[in-house]
């Protein structure tokens, strides 16, 4: 560049803390001018001085305060006692470790636990001298098999553990081997934690590798862990069944055969004589068409014995046919399921039913004993007649008609129908209809006659206006009055004809034994307590009480068993005997017995009330429970392991 005087310019740069300076300063003409040349000079040296000021002001305005990374987490290490975690134990601890960059721990931390399931407890969430923290994890209500995420955070960093919870357990029974196209057998499913305790409300899902139908009893397991599902064996082969539950898959193997094993006679739930000689019981096995010869089958039965077959009392072999044969009998009356099984083939049942035919006694009863008479055309006031026809050997007579007829009634009434045709409980009821005229004290009785000869008995009852009515209630708790006794609390109820409280109304309180069992308590795996094994169950094999006119005094013939004495006898106490309603027409009392005598007897509490001269009365049949707490543990039986009135399956002797 060259100036106006065509002498050239003289340029200055100026470098200050990284910035350029320029500056422009004129060449000095040689005729002078210097007072131009120091006033240049003094501009260039302002704008190097102005342009330093800058730079230092911007590279103030870029510092920051250095950080000390000595003492910020950096990372969290996450250790326990156990990596896995009992469904059913104790709690494992957790440690955490706080740490800066270079691995030293930090105190005086603060720490966020959290898990993705189970239960935790925090036991310390600031670090101590070695950067520590701690807590304890629990598998928590759920008992499912699954990973638990433990994570542990401090500040940006944060360390993370997973625990399997274990140790959950599903278990299955049932059969084996089926027969393709038989009928559908029960399994049962029991879900438990680590230590064997069962899980209520566990989901349960059941699947059949070949495809057979599975039908669930209940979704979710119940109170004891337990549920059962039906498995019905319509494809033949070797089935797989997966029950999956807590997250735990159990397998259990089931052959279907498709085979031809069925009963040929008799036909299902045929009547057999108790006093008879028995019944002939045939089944038949075939395998594409054809009899299979010389194959054992074992045969069983609930109730009776089973004899007759050619190689032993409880199995036959086929024939040439494939048939083979048994006799089955009993002594006892009741329902019973005769059971044919040849091993690795399957099984088929016949339900049968052993009656006594000849009546002994009948035993007739009316409730309630007091009712109040009709509008005339009217039906609407009843009482049910109910007549028991037991054998000599205090077995149910089944399917015998009774004979119902009227012998004294003032009121005018009517019985419908006239006869009725015992249950498999040897029991038969008609209705009495009374008229509109009150009658007397038991001014109404009524006959029923069974068998030929026939034998009868009567029950007697009151038509009145100002009958009473009475009800029993109970619910489903005992307690311990000491350890060989239970009570349980009932409560009794009295009411007018339009249901209003009756109060202050005396009521007398009885206690009567109806009947007993014989048999012994086994432990079962599956429910975790003490069931009863009854070898005169089920209904109505019961024994019935040996005093049959309830006067506590051995009468000629009442010695059933022949110990000599009445059996059971009086064996639980009503306390107190007599009660008063209080305002709201209700009076508490007890039922207390010994704990040996729980599920062996049936009793019968009655409550009597007299208003006008007129007995009201009901009654209630109840069996004396037994406390689940005594029947929990396998290592500590029972009170009455063992059915204080023997184990045989006879009411006729006292073994």
């Amino acid at each position: 560049m060259q100036s106006k005087s065509k002498r050239p310019y003289r340029v200055q740069r100026f470098f200050v803390q990284g910035l350029v300076a320029l500056g422009i300063a004129f060449g000095v003409c040689a005729c002078g001018g210097s007072s131009n040349r120091d006033q240049l000079k003094d501009e260039a040296d302002a704008a190097a001085a102005a342009a330093a000021a800058a730079a230092s002001a911007a590279s103030a305005a870029t510092t920051t305060t250095p950080v000390d990374t000595n003492t910020v987490p950096a990372t969290v290490e996450v250790l326990t006692t156990s990596n896995t975690l009992p469904s059913a134990g104790s709690a494992v601890t957790l440690t955490a470790f706080i740490k800066n960059a270079a691995n030293v721990g930090l105190a005086g931390k603060s720490a966020v636990f959290a898990a993705s399931s189970g239960t935790l407890e925090v036991v310390s969430a600031t670090s101590d001298a070695a950067g520590a923290v701690s807590a304890k994890l629990s598998a928590g209500s759920n008992k499912s098999l699954r990973d638990i995420t433990v994570t542990v955070s401090s500040g940006a960093a944060s360390g993370s553990l997973a625990l399997a919870v274990t140790d959950s357990t599903v278990a299955v029974s049932g059969s084996g081997s089926m027969q393709k196209d038989g009928p559908a057998s029960t399994y049962t499913v029991r879900a438990a934690d680590s230590v064997g305790n069962p899980v209520a409300g566990a989901s349960v899902a059941v699947s059949s590798a070949l495809g057979n139908t599975i039908s669930l009893s209940a979704p979710t397991t119940g109170s004891t862990g337990t549920t059962s599902f039906g498995y019905t064996p319509t494809v033949e082969g070797a089935d797989t069944l997966t029950v999956s539950s807590l997250g735990v898959q159990t397998k259990t193997t089931v052959q279907v055969n498709a085979i031809d094993f069925a009963v040929l006679s008799p036909a299902s739930n045929t009547t057999i004589a108790v006093a008879g000689t028995g019944q002939t019981v045939t089944v038949r096995y075939k395998l594409s068409g054809a009899g299979v010869p010389g194959k054992t089958v074992t045969f069983s039965t609930t109730r009776g014995n089973v004899s007759g077959g050619n190689v032993s009392a409880s199995t036959s072999t086929t024939d040439t046919n494939g048939d083979a044969s048994v006799q089955v009998s009993s002594t006892t009356a009741g329902p019973a399921t005769v059971v044919a099984q040849i091993a690795d083939v399957g099984q088929v049942s016949l339900p049968v039913l052993f009656t006594a035919t000849t009546p002994s006694t009948v035993v007739v009863q009316s409730n309630p004993s007091a009712v109040q008479p009709n509008l005339p055309g009217s039906t609407t006031n009843q009482s049910t007649i109910e007549a028991v026809v037991r054998d000599t050997n205090g077995n149910a007579v089944a399917n015998t008609p009774v004979a119902f007829s009227v012998l004294q009634d003032r009121s005018n009434g009517t019985l419908s129908p006239g006869v009725a045709l015992t249950d498999s409980s040897g029991r038969a009821q008609v209705q009495f209809i009374p008229g509109p005229v009150s009658t007397a004290n038991d001014g109404v009785e009524i006959q029923a006659s069974a068998g030929a000869p026939a034998v009868s008995g009567t029950a007697k009852l009151t038509v009145n206006g100002q009958a009473l009515f009475i009800t029993i209630a109970f619910g489903n708790k005992i307690e311990d009055v000491d350890s060989t006794t239970y009570t349980k609390p009932l409560t009794v109820y009295v009411t007018d004809a339009n249901g209003v409280a009756v109060a202050n109304q005396s009521l007398a309180l009885s206690i009567l034994p109806e009947d007993y069992d014989k048999g012994v308590m086994l432990y079962n795996p599956a429910a975790s307590l003490w069931d009863n094994n009854y070898t005169t169950f089920p209904l109505p094999g019961h024994c019935p009480n040996e005093d049959t006119d309830r006067d506590g005094i051995l009468d000629s013939g009442e010695d059933t068993n022949g110990n000599g004495q009445l059996t059971p006898g009086n064996i639980a106490v009503v306390v107190p005997g007599a009660v008063t309603t209080d305002a709201q027409g209700r009076a508490a009392f007890a039922m207390q017995y010994g704990k040996q005598y729980a599920t062996w007897v049936r009793v019968n509490i009655m409550a009597r009330a007299t208003v006008a001269g007129t007995e009201s009365k009901q009654s209630v049949l109840m069996l004396l429970p037994v406390a689940v707490s005594d029947i929990g543990d396998e290592a500590v039986p029972p009170a009455g392991v063992v059915s204080p009135f023997g184990q045989s399956v006879n009411c006729t002797d006292a073994q």
